[in-house]
């Protein structure tokens, strides 16, 4: 979890919580319960996606949220939640859209990934990015 962000919400939580000041019990007591809560409408909060089911998951909390609109793709919730890349389960179907918008950068990826033999082959023929 970013430290940053998880002090941003302890301080908010604690202005709302005790309004006319807090100390530094009260800040610890009100961060741990956010870790607790894995507060997954945030991206920030949700761990790594791997699966399609994670990422129905964590579109309807972000929907639910009210920050992100009914429409959002899989690319778009693997995405904003920083899993994107090789293993990501979109990329694993076959049906990425990011890879057409940077060949160069997925054909480095999947290189660095699975070398040069047939397996990066087959990922390589299966997005066209294979010379």
């Amino acid at each position: 979890m970013d430290k940053t962000r998880l002090l941003k919400l302890t301080i908010e939580e604690c202005k709302k919580r005790f309004p006319h000041g807090y100390n530094k019990e009260q800040m610890i007591f009100v961060s741990e319960e956010i870790k607790q809560e894995k507060r997954t409408s945030d991206p920030v909060f949700f761990g790594k996606i791997e699966t399609e089911k994670d990422i129905d998951l964590q579109r309807s909390n972000m929907i639910d949220d009210g920050h992100y609109p009914a429409s959002i793709s899989d690319c778009e919730v693997v995405g904003i939640n920083g899993d994107c890349g090789v293993y990501c389960p979109v990329f694993m179907s076959g049906i990425c859209d990011n890879v057409g918008e940077d060949e160069k950068e997925w054909k480095v990826r999947i290189k660095s990934e699975y070398g040069d033999g047939e397996e990066a082959d087959e990922w390589l023929d299966l997005y066209g990015l294979r010379e």
